[in-house]
């Protein structure tokens, strides 16, 4: 549309101009409509008790004397860091991430997946509604994102759309564990 951004700057000038700004604005707008965008917590935070604290501290100082008793002073400092960022990343509120379905692919934060380089999709509502995307990266191909209730429908029309297949995609097991132990 370069030919209408030199009537936007003088759209004053005359009837045409103004019509033409207007239908400008109005093409904008339609581009717009096909951009879907959410925006949900990092993860589902918890507030921990003070007993938790006391838990992890406990573990962590046991399984560190422990270690130095074995002789294995770098494990004990490794429980003794692992412990203490433990109980910070527990204290923290999450941030909110943004994501974004447009024409290009899904954009996170400042990341954006082609849809060429996404391989399959699957979109879970059963607990917490979870997008999963299964990529061509080597390291952690299936990237779990939450969703709104209100986009599920959306988000797995836009993947169908692009000829992504859904094929049924599942928390890892480490995410489990980490609900179970509350974090």
């Amino acid at each position: 549309m370069p030919e209408l951004r030199g009537i936007k700057k003088n759209y004053k000038q005359n009837t045409t101009h103004r019509f033409a700004v207007v239908w400008y604005f109005v093409y904008n707008i339609v581009v717009e409509e096909h951009k879907l965008s959410w925006a949900v917590p990092a993860y589902t935070h918890s507030k921990k008790t003070v007993d938790w604290f006391w838990a992890l501290g406990i573990v962590a100082v046991t399984g560190s004397i422990i270690s130095i008793l074995l002789a294995n002073y770098f494990f004990a400092f490794l429980i003794i860091i692992g412990g203490g960022l433990m109980a910070y990343f527990a204290h923290i509120e999450p941030e909110t991430l943004y994501y974004e379905l447009n024409k290009k692919g899904l954009k996170i934060k400042d990341r954006l997946y082609p849809y060429k380089s996404i391989l399959a999709f699957w979109v879970d509502t059963t607990k917490n509604p979870t997008l999963f995307i299964k990529t061509d990266r080597v390291f952690l191909p299936v990237i779990p994102l939450s969703i709104n209730h209100n986009v599920s429908a959306k988000i797995r029309e836009v993947f169908i759309s692009q000829n992504i297949i859904e094929e049924e995609m599942k928390e890892h097991p480490a995410e489990i564990l980490m609900e179970f132990i509350g974090y």
